[in-house]
């Protein structure tokens, strides 16, 4: 059975005229505000929580997953940008090396 605000507003005036207002306000702050079952109890929190842990454990484990793709991405990445710059140095040292050593073998024969 649902109880309405007009049956607690009704259940309040009979409190009143038998106890007095101070015990009539006392029993209603010690009633539920809604039906009892709309109460939470323990069990629905236990397994709230059990649930609650095992998403936030599920989104922990495909956090780990994608990490662990996010960095197996960004080494592969790394190893290539290193080949690159390897290449990009040997293109530009080469013909400076070897037109120094043209110089130093000029300047060798002149002097």
């Amino acid at each position: 059975m649902a109880v309405s605000e007009r049956d607690r507003h009704e259940l309040y005036r009979k409190l009143e005229g038998a106890l007095g207002k101070e015990p009539a306000d006392t029993m209603m702050a010690l009633l539920p505000p809604v039906g009892w079952a709309d109460v939470a109890t323990k069990d629905d929190l236990r397994n709230l929580e059990e649930r609650l842990i095992l998403r936030m454990e599920n989104l922990e484990s495909r956090m780990d997953a994608m990490e662990s793709r996010l960095v197996g991405r960004m080494e592969a990445d790394l190893g290539r940008v290193n080949q690159r710059m390897l290449k990009l140095a040997l293109a530009v040292n080469i013909p400076t090396i070897l037109g120094t050593a043209a110089l130093v073998l000029a300047a060798a024969r002149l002097g």
